[in-house]
Order: structure tokens, then sequence, then C-alpha cells
């Protein structure tokens, strides 16, 4: 096998269902580590949330100009790179179950699966049944791995008006169901799919032998 043959094979591998999963599996990993040291500071975070308030209003009855100010003495939990993170998951499951149904999307020199990160169109061409809850969360999911995930703002206002801040605050406050009905639906595409390699050690090597002139 000539290098050009090898890679050209290797290509194409990359583009399989098995592949598409193997990288859904990663970003999974590191959105469920992220997820859970997120839940754990909210706990933290809460307390001292409540804590400020309390010396706060205390402070209330003392205050000039009608104002008190106390500092949150705990770091506000990350859920959003946690997000972000199965939201690029979901990306790859579903572009990975249009792979397994159209072997044509697999390409010699060019990968050929859509090329949008909107998760609910992706879902809609891979013809998933999506409940009005699981399209939203989709929805929200595409906004975070699109910007507000990763950039302080969306590319126009248009963008950016929809989210914003608030929209982020209430993710965190119901980041528990988001997170089940997330799970729910990584599991009902991970069915859809191929079972990957055991990726819970450190994968296989690969040796070959070529001919002496290569």
């Amino acid at each position: 096998m000539t290098k050009e043959d090898w890679g050209q094979a290797h290509f194409r591998f990359a583009q399989s269902p098995m592949s598409w999963l193997l990288t859904a599996e990663t970003l999974i990993d590191a959105a469920t580590q992220t997820y859970f040291t997120a839940a754990e500071q909210a706990e933290k975070f809460e307390a001292a949330s409540q804590a400020a308030t309390e010396k706060a209003t205390a402070a209330l009855d003392g205050s000039e100009n009608g104002i008190a100010s106390e500092e949150i003495l705990e770091a506000e939990p990350k859920f959003l790179p946690a997000f972000m993170l199965y939201g690029f998951a979901l990306e790859n499951l579903l572009k990975g179950v249009l792979v397994a149904r159209d072997a044509n999307l697999v390409g010699d020199k060019k990968i050929n699966v859509p090329k949008t990160h909107d998760l609910v169109a992706l879902a809609d061409l891979a013809k998933i049944s999506l409940s009005t809850t699981l399209r939203d969360l989709l929805k929200r999911l595409s906004t975070i791995t699109t910007w507000s995930g990763r950039y302080p703002a969306a590319v126009s206002i248009e963008d950016f008006a929809p989210i914003g801040i608030a929209a982020q605050q209430q993710l965190i406050k119901r980041h528990a169901d988001d997170f089940a009905d997330t799970i729910v639906l990584i599991n009902q595409l991970r069915a859809m799919l191929p079972p990957a390699l055991d990726k819970k050690r450190g994968g296989v090597i690969v040796v070959w032998q070529g001919d002496a002139d290569e």
C-alpha cells in the first residue's frame, strides 16, 4: 500500500459511522466530567449566594442610598462549556447517522456530510423524531455551539438578542433537566450507529510492511 493509498483509506475511515461515534464519545466523556464539576460547584454557589443575600439585606438598614451589596464568595458554576461539548457530540452523532444511512456521503478527497452546525436541521435530515422539548433543547445547544459557548457575542444582534444573558441563566437553573434530556437523545442516536471500539483503554497500534522501494 502506497502512502497515497493509505492516506485515502485513512480519510475514508475517518468519515465512517464508527469514527463519528468515537469522536462523539470523547466529547461526551469530557462534557460529563465538566457537567458534574459544575453541578458540585452549583451547590456551593447557591449557598454562597444565599449568604451574600442575607448579609446585604442586613446591611440595607444602615445604607444611606437604600442600596447594599455583598460579594458572592464562590465561583459561578460553568455549565455552558459542558453543554457546548454535548452539542458538539450530538453533531457528530447526527452526522454519523447520516453517513450510516447513505454511504455516498463518504468521499475519497472531500467529506460530503451537510456543512451545517444546526442540530435541529441535522436531526430533521436524519429523520429523527423530536418532541417539542428536545427540539427546543437542540435549538439552544446550537446557539451554544455556534457562539455563546465560545464567544461573548454573536456575529449580529439578531442572533445575539434571542439568547443574551437571561437565557444562559435559564440554562443554569434548569441544567438538570437539560442534562437528562441530552443523555436520552445521545443514547437514542448511539443505538442507530454500529458499536465503536472500546476506548476505555488506550486503543490499538497497527503496523504494516510495505514494499522495499516505498
